[in-house]
């Protein structure tokens, strides 16, 4: 599966499947027909299971496709949405959109501690995403404008890091 971005929204690709996901607000998922998920709920699409939460200012998502759990938290407080992922048990990539969010780097520490996911996907760069990357051990990471993920690959006993560029 390639993950890219543009701009403010991230994109799953792999094997004629297309998920688009837009930070806080939707996911649109293109298969045989497009699907756009921007209500709560559980949803089953073309093989995605898509599960969405309401938050406070805005929709957290947890995406699961080939074997592979993602989950794209809202901005909105940061206990909801440890209650939401302590019920589903967890994720195997976070992507983190730290320079939008309202967390503190310290919230976002011990978020990434709880979920303990196999990679952390950094979907914006700035002064914000530096100051939680030093806070959880991450401070040199690649910066990538595409990224290969096979579940197969992901580290077992440690996180990966990136920062993920827009193209």
């Amino acid at each position: 599966m390639n993950i890219t971005r543009q701009s403010d929204t991230i994109f799953l690709q792999d094997k004629g499947v297309k998920i688009s996901i837009v930070t806080n607000k939707s996911v649109v998922i293109d298969a045989a027909s497009a699907t756009t998920i921007d209500w709560p709920g559980e949803y089953e699409v073309q093989g995605v299971t898509v599960r969405a939460f309401q938050e406070e200012n805005g929709l957290s998502l947890l995406i699961s496709y080939n074997q592979t759990r993602f989950f794209v938290p809202a901005k909105a407080a940061l206990q909801q949405i440890e209650n939401d992922l302590e019920e589903l048990g967890g994720c195997d990539v976070l992507l983190i959109s730290a320079e939008s969010s309202e967390w503190t780097a310290k919230e976002w520490k011990k978020f990434v501690e709880d979920l303990e996911p196999r990679m952390i996907i950094f979907c914006e760069d700035g002064e914000k995403s530096d100051k939680l990357r030093k806070e959880i051990g991450a401070e040199h990471v690649e910066r990538i404008d595409k990224i290969d993920i096979q579940p197969k690959n992901l580290p077992s006993d440690t996180t990966l890091f990136m920062v993920l560029t827009s193209s």
